[in-house]
């Protein structure tokens, strides 16, 4: 072999090393495009999420002050007016002829206001959430419209997972692999519990607004009708005035029995419409997350020479890092969230059990006096002081509970404040944290 064949056989080879060369570092270069494409995918997922959440859960802070003033102006006022009308009674027992008519008509009077104001502020409450209901449509992040939306990064994801070339990948890519695709399963079951939370949220929040819409405005149609009966001297219709009165304790009763069923009923339903499009378990699907990425970590920290390890992988680890720490996070609250509406049902049935049968005890005696003995005053008024006594200790309960829930709802939300816990500061941070990730990860691809 001539020296010119040697020559000639040493620059093919020399071509060829070069070829492969260039081959692998296109293909490093493609994998780390592809890598990089899925975690802005995701970052995009990880967002809408935030928004979603916060947006249907963002309560105004007014919202406590109105409730507790017009279910307290409801309990003050009919409190206010029992007594008033139990004092008449008692000092003209034996005669009710000397009781005059102004005092009783005057004794129903701030029943009737208080409870028309109780009825009133729900409904109040109900065209707000109507009003933020429409606004929110118009950013497509009603649960409706957003699971569409998150079906369609979903496939997105999908897609890209697809696309990635694995092809000579050492075992930090590969494992980067399944820590992107567990990832991905996390995000999706985050927003299928913020998904359900929403729904059952917002049908226990409508149904308790309309349950005490509907207590408070049937008590005071009763008062209504008390005081024509007072002012036209007709005790026949003092009958169905307190059929009223009955019909606002049984209300009482079924207020938070009934919004706590719904809630139930949405969220299965929501929960099985779910199931046949992701899966929702989202405590198996971060614990894989975690088993992935802590694995991952482990892999970079005992390879740190490895040509795998780029900053492009750092800006991802963060992202994976927060990630983590977020998911985390919210399974917490929502755990945290179960556990307290638990504990506000072992609270609020009870006392609306007590307060409503306080209530129907005196519809109950009111009926019998107005429908059985209204030619008898003096069987009538007696009977109606008496069912006055405990209705009286029913709406004093209830004034206490409505001050106790406006106390506990404002030392959470200050506590929270002060250590910078509330939904809107956590929300603005974790974006934050994400447009820098975002950043860093563009930044990554354009200096490929």
């Amino acid at each position: 072999m001539n020296k010119i064949t040697q020559v000639l056989i040493l620059l093919v080879l020399l071509n060829l090393n070069s070829w492969s060369w260039a081959s692998q570092d296109s293909l490093n270069f493609e994998q780390e495009k592809s890598f990089n494409e899925i975690v802005l995918k995701e970052i995009e997922l990880s967002r809408f999420n935030l928004l979603f959440n916060y947006e249907n859960h963002r309560q105004s802070n007014w919202l406590p002050y109105r409730y507790f003033a017009g279910q307290e102006a409801s309990a003050a006022g009919v409190n206010a007016g029992l007594i008033v009308g139990l004092v008449a009674r008692e000092e003209h027992l034996n005669d009710p002829a000397k009781i005059h008519p102004v005092t009783l008509e005057y004794s129903l009077m701030p029943q009737m206001i208080g409870q028309f104001v109780g009825g009133i502020e729900p409904v109040y409450e109900l065209f707000l959430k109507t009003k933020k209901f429409y606004n929110l449509k118009t950013k497509n992040i009603i649960p409706k419209i957003a699971i569409k939306h998150v079906n369609n990064l979903n496939n997105e994801l999908n897609s890209l997972g697809q696309e990635l070339n694995l092809k000579n990948s050492n075992l930090i890519q590969l494992q980067e692999v399944n820590v992107q695709k567990t990832l991905q399963h996390a995000l999706i079951s985050q927003y299928n519990q913020f998904h359900l939370q929403t729904k059952a949220f917002n049908i226990f929040q409508n149904s308790m607004f309309v349950m005490d819409s509907l207590k408070n405005t049937t008590g005071a149609l009763g008062n209504l009708i008390g005081i024509i009966s007072v002012h036209d001297r007709n005790p026949k219709i003092n009958g169905p005035a307190f059929l009223l009165t009955t019909l606002s304790g049984v209300l009482i009763i079924l207020g938070p029995i009934v919004s706590r069923v719904n809630r139930v009923i949405v969220k299965t339903i929501a929960k099985n419409q779910l199931k046949e499009r992701e899966v929702i378990d989202f405590q198996n699907n971060l614990n894989q997350f975690n088993n992935n990425l802590n694995s991952l970590i482990v892999m970079v920290a005992k390879h740190p020479q490895d040509k795998s390890i780029n900053q492009s992988l750092k800006s991802r680890l963060t992202f994976y890092k927060q990630q983590q720490f977020l998911l985390q996070g919210d399974l917490n609250k929502i755990i945290k969230q179960n556990e307290k509406n638990k504990r506000l049902a072992h609270i609020q049935i009870p006392i609306a059990t007590i307060v409503g049968s306080t209530k129907i005890a005196l519809g109950v005696c009111g009926m019998v006096a107005g429908f059985k003995y209204y030619r008898h005053p003096q069987e009538a008024q007696t009977l109606v002081a008496d069912g006055s006594i405990p209705f009286i200790c029913g709406t004093g309960i209830a004034m206490v509970d409505n001050l106790r829930f406006l106390t506990i709802s404002q030392i959470d939300y200050f506590k929270n404040k002060k250590i910078n816990n509330l939904p809107s500061m956590t929300y603005t941070n974790y974006l934050n944290d994400l447009d820098k990730i975002e950043t860093s990860v563009k930044a990554n691809i354009r200096s490929n």
